[in-house]
């Protein structure tokens, strides 16, 4: 089978607009990249050469940026997630992987909390979040007040209509290296004139900071309390400084996730590559066939990977398979061993008769951190 990395540009009617995005790729499941305020598709030209060998990538401009409409509309956060709605609708997309950040990443949650029969995996970065209070809303003060400045009639407009302040000011500061001419018009382009900015003013009155405004903010915590309570695989970047998310706030934040691997990418951008492209080349064996009920757990050094979820009553064939050393698969209490060879799949037929929560650990003994190497599969009543 040949797979095309190549990419493409297309643009597809979606509602009373259209939609532009960057496909490539064709094989193995589908990567959907939802990026932030104010950038495009343009913002992961560096990352999917990396996924397209791995995955069919698609990555749409939201509305009203990159190259995509600009119809008459508020730019609310539900004017967003309508549009993406019906861009997935159109492509007929399912069994998504989502890849998301900044304002992206509120859009793939909601998508999650609504249709996690629809996702097949979530990585992510500098994620939006319900903020209590405008004193831990980012880490600079004096970025606090310019984003209290966006949000406060006149002087919104004035910073971002007509200075273009968000393009000039927020896009070069939060990059940790000076961006170069080619890459400032890039993002220019989509906003020549005041009235091409009105997406971008949108998004920071829509921030959920202080209670405000009630109804995203509203959104915004159940989206967060789905993804808390959901079992598929998570993988959360966290930069370093970071911007809105502190190396401290993504650990946290990590650890109240299931199944979520936190990567530690530091300043450079080629850890960052290096990460993604080794994410998305073990996709294979971590999605679910749901026509199947066929499931794959990973080992490696030291951990398995990812964490499954199976319905009481099911058949199902799971993979096992190992990426470095002999490693030993042992499901407690149920007493059930196999040995989990390096370059072979090992295939078992098994079928969750209890609910409940069963541990698995490595009984090979694997070097120095042998001990370490512990998960969980859920059985879950059927749904």
């Amino acid at each position: 089978m040949t797979i095309s990395t190549s990419s493409a540009r297309r643009e597809i009617p979606v509602l009373d607009s259209t939609m532009s995005y960057v496909e490539a790729g064709s094989g193995g499941p589908t990567a959907l990249f939802l990026h932030g305020n104010p950038t495009s598709s343009y913002i992961w030209r560096n990352i999917i050469p990396h996924v397209a060998p791995s995955a069919r990538c698609i990555a749409p401009d939201l509305i009203g940026f990159g190259r995509s409409g600009k119809p008459e509309i508020e730019y609310r956060f539900v004017d967003h997630v309508g549009y993406l709605d019906a861009f997935i609708a159109a492509l007929d997309l399912d069994e998504i992987v989502l890849v998301a950040q900044d304002w992206g990443t509120a859009l793939a949650f909601h998508l999650a909390a609504r249709r996690p029969q629809a996702v097949a995996g979530l990585a992510f970065m500098e994620f939006i979040q319900p903020t209590p209070t405008w004193e831990e809303f980012h880490q600079r003060p004096q970025a606090r007040e310019l984003f209290k400045a966006f949000r406060t009639p006149g002087q919104g407009e004035h910073l971002i209509l007509e200075q273009n302040a968000f393009i000039e000011r927020v896009v070069p500061n939060a990059a940790v290296r000076k961006l170069n001419e080619e890459e400032m018009a890039a993002y220019r382009a989509p906003f020549p004139t005041p009235a091409s900015r009105k997406p971008i003013l949108q998004f920071p009155r829509e921030l959920p900071i202080a209670g405000e405004p009630q109804d995203v903010y509203a959104m915004i915590e159940r989206d967060h309390a789905a993804l808390r309570a959901s079992a598929y695989p998570k993988l959360m970047f966290c930069g370093d400084p970071g911007a809105l998310i502190s190396p401290a706030a993504a650990e946290a934040y990590a650890a109240r996730l299931r199944n979520c691997r936190l990567i530690k990418l530091g300043a450079g951008i080629a850890a960052a590559l290096t990460n993604w492209f080794a994410f998305f080349g073990l996709l294979g064996y971590v999605l679910t066939d749901r026509q199947f009920r066929r499931f794959h757990l990973l080992g490696r050094l030291w951990q398995w990977w990812p964490m499954l979820e199976l319905e009481e009553g099911k058949t199902y064939r799971l993979h096992l398979a190992s990426m470095d050393w002999l490693h030993g698969f042992s499901l407690q209490p149920e007493n059930i061993n196999i040995e989990v060879h390096p370059n072979y799949d090992h295939v078992v037929t098994l079928t969750p008769t209890r609910a409940g929560t069963y541990g698995i650990i490595c009984n090979e003994y694997c070097g120095i951190n042998h001990a370490t190497m512990a998960s969980r599969l859920y059985v879950v009543k059927p749904k």
